[in-house]
């Protein structure tokens, strides 16, 4: 439920979406990829580091350590590593994370960035808006449209053609930033100067509205949830009834084999990078074990409101309307325990790991079966 995990959900399916919509594309894997020749088409570059030095007609999706482009393209970019630097003129929007992210090209379109650090150059023009999740984030290019940064530290020095959503613990608006519009801030401290050009209103959040905000988040994650959840339970009944099985007959198990999947998965996706060879399997595996971790959570919740009630009702087969009251109450209950985010954050991944558990013992148990 976590914003960190929504952003990376996205960003996870619309990868796997461009991936199997796209008819012709150029794919390239190794430990070190280096693109010196212009592509006609739409690049896919898996390696233990990437670097774009030719234009590229088309959409580029790039994940390595390390991922440098500064080659033009046409199209999107997509690209994910440790290090994760752009240069070159981009022609839609550009989605970006890693533990560094740096900007320093032009983008027609609008960015969404995710990481660590991230800089925003001076040299740099986004004309759409830009949305910006990080720890500490600098911007000194100009941004054409409206701006979105949450954020540990925040300088601004550079231009908001539109208006600036800045949330942080310490913000800082140097001399030579320009807000043209609005700017609405939330922060511990802030350093606003005096010579910083905003020609809209300023405004500071108040803490009441910030916790009305979270609280509308939380409520509009756990219908979400049980929509989600119920739906999972309404197609795919008899597997539910599965995991709930095994969560009864196994309890202890469960979370520690769902554990080790959480553990485990990407060391392995690690190792496969690492290798150059198997980088293709890396990126499989990896959109697998994001889409695992989010069915783990639904199915944990099916898993304990099946449990639930199991204690108050013997008879089978349980109507539907009563399965799905009992998620709705499971989701409730979890969401309730956001209210105090360390527990909610314990609640949410223990819950995770017993439908991840669940899920990984059945698949054990299908293949011995099959083997048999």
């Amino acid at each position: 439920m976590s914003r960190a995990t929504h952003t990376l959900s996205w960003l996870v399916l619309g990868l796997s979406g461009l991936v199997t919509t796209t008819d012709a594309w150029t794919q390239t894997f190794g430990g070190a990829v280096i693109i010196r020749e212009a592509v006609p088409d739409d690049l896919y570059a898996v390696g233990r580091d990437v670097e774009l030095l030719a234009p590229v007609s088309g959409d580029v999706v790039a994940a390595g350590g390390s991922v440098v482009i500064v080659g033009d393209v046409s199209e999107d970019v997509i690209a994910a590593g440790r290090r994760v630097t752009v240069s070159g003129a981009i022609g839609d929007d550009v989605r970006l994370a890693g533990r560094s992210v740096t900007l320093a090209g032009s983008v027609a379109g609008h960015a969404v960035i995710a990481g660590r650090r991230v800089r925003i150059d001076k040299d740099s023009r986004i004309a759409g808006w830009v949305f910006i999740r990080g720890t500490r984030v600098v911007i000194d290019g100009q941004i054409g449209d409206d701006l979105s940064v949450r954020a540990t530290v925040i300088e601004l020095n550079g231009q908001v053609d539109g208006s600036a959503n800045l949330n942080a613990r310490f913000i800082r608006i140097g001399d030579d930033a320009i807000i043209k519009g609005d700017l609405t801030w939330s922060a511990q401290r802030a350093n606003i100067s005096d010579s910083a050009v905003i020609e809209g209103e300023v405004i500071k959040s108040e803490s009441r509205r910030r916790r009305g905000r979270g609280v509308f988040g939380t409520l509009f994650a756990v219908i979400a949830v049980i929509v989600a959840a119920g739906v999972l339970y309404t197609v795919f009944r008899p597997w539910c009834d599965q995991c709930a099985a095994t969560l009864k007959s196994r309890p202890w198990a469960t979370p520690l084999t769902g554990l080790a999947v959480v553990a485990t998965t990407p060391l392995a996706v690690g190792l496969l990078f690492a290798t150059g060879v198997g980088a293709l399997l890396a990126v499989v595996l990896l959109l697998a074990y994001a889409l695992a971790l989010l069915l783990g959570s639904l199915a944990g919740v099916v898993a304990l409101a099946k449990l639930g009630l199991s204690r108050f009702r013997t008879d089978a087969p349980v109507k539907l309307w009563l399965a799905w009251s009992a998620i709705a109450i499971v989701s409730i209950v979890i969401g309730a325990a956001y209210v105090v985010r360390p527990l909610g954050m314990v609640v949410g991944t223990l819950v995770m790991l017993l439908g991840l558990g669940a899920l990984a013992l059945n698949a054990y148990s299908s293949f011995r079966v099959s083997r048999a």
